[in-house]
């Protein structure tokens, strides 16, 4: 394989896949599968390497925990190189948490910059322009600015706080969401297809129980196959074109969302700039007890106030994630809510892309 004869390399790779499995040697198993994903990588067969990284990360994750970190890294570089972005980055971020909590000096290192080059491809690609890696990180303080200003003034966790602090915040977030481009909007009995609805919410759930991680407070995970077939038959920018009138490229990402204990809470934040000017949350599972007076919502700041959808299973809200402060109430006793969040394309057509330096700034 370093010597650039592939063909030979998967021959050989094969017997030892074969021997390994013969002699029970799982340990040998996944390496073998690793580096066979590596000799059809190079070779241009980006399904059959993607497929023996998956099943090698299967037998890690069932057999050898400790070779889990290794097997995401591989996966995460794979995806990487094959454009999958947001989903690399998953992979690559819980392979650094592993490695890190292992001490693996020159797993973290290795890992490290594989993070530090996907998020450089992340901010190159929602600028749509060959960004410089600086206006990449410029666009990501200023995300974190704002957010960490939002949270020392407010939070998602009681209601009462929203109104208390609201007064102070509403002069900054009139400045932020005027320049809005799509505003909070609930929608309801969209008709999607009840059986792709129904496999995404199997493919979550399985997602999440794999490969699930914690970012921000909530549970994430990948998504895969399902999600992708309906973003494929749904048109979700004629969706937001008609209830929003934004003219947008289709979804360039999505990811599961889970909330799953008692009181986890999302506080308010703006995400990360530039991963798109419309986001979509689409509701894939909510339960709780009947008796339950009142649920968990998902919550909009904007210059009148607070907004809460309490969305049900199909439906969805609409809105621009870089520019409106959001986050979640607490879950109450028995709650369990899943969802599935989709960005939409680099940039809204016919219009100027947006910067950070036509923004304002946090307040101090």
């Amino acid at each position: 394989m370093a010597l650039g004869d592939h063909d030979d390399a998967r021959v050989f790779l094969r017997q030892a896949l074969d021997l390994a499995t013969a002699s029970g040697n799982t340990r040998a198993v996944i390496a073998t599968e690793l580096n066979l994903g590596d000799a059809y990588g190079y070779a241009g067969e980006a399904e059959t390497a993607e497929m023996l990284y998956r099943r090698a990360l299967d037998g890690a994750r069932g057999q050898h925990p400790e070779l889990v970190d290794f097997d995401l890294q591989h996966l995460g570089k794979h995806l990487m190189e094959q454009g999958s972005l947001m989903q690399a980055r998953a992979h690559l971020q819980e392979a650094l948490r592993l490695g890190t909590a292992k001490g693996d000096a020159g797993l973290i290192e290795s890992t490290q910059a594989a993070v530090d080059r996907v998020e450089m491809l992340i901010s190159q690609a929602s600028a749509d322009t060959p960004a410089s890696a600086h206006g990449g990180a410029e666009a990501a303080q200023w995300s974190r600015r704002w957010t960490s200003w939002l949270q020392s003034r407010t939070t998602a966790r009681t209601s009462a706080r929203w109104e208390e602090g609201f007064p102070t915040l509403r002069d900054a977030v009139r400045d932020l969401t005027v320049r809005e481009r799509v505003h909070p909007c609930h929608l309801r009995d969209q008709s999607f297809p009840v059986e792709l609805l129904a496999g995404m919410a199997q493919e979550a759930e399985k997602a999440m129980a794999a490969d699930g991680y914690l970012h921000n407070g909530k549970w994430n995970a990948a998504v895969g196959e399902a999600a992708n077939r309906f973003a494929g038959q749904v048109d979700l920018a004629a969706v937001v074109a008609r209830s929003t009138g934004l003219e947008a490229d289709q979804p360039h990402n999505g990811v599961y969302i889970a909330y799953l204990e008692e009181g986890q809470f999302l506080d308010f934040h703006v995400d990360e700039f530039g991963f798109g000017e419309a986001n979509l949350l689409l509701c894939l599972k909510h339960e709780h007890l009947a008796a339950t007076p009142a649920v968990s919502c998902t919550v909009f700041i904007d210059a009148d106030g607070y907004l809460e959808c309490d969305l049900a299973p199909g439906d969805c809200v609409v809105f621009d994630g870089a520019l409106t402060p959001h986050g979640r109430m607490p879950l109450g006793a028995g709650e369990r809510v899943i969802l599935v969040g989709f960005g939409f394309g680099f940039r809204a057509r016919d219009q100027a892309p947006r910067t950070v330096a036509h923004l304002p700034p946090a307040p101090l």
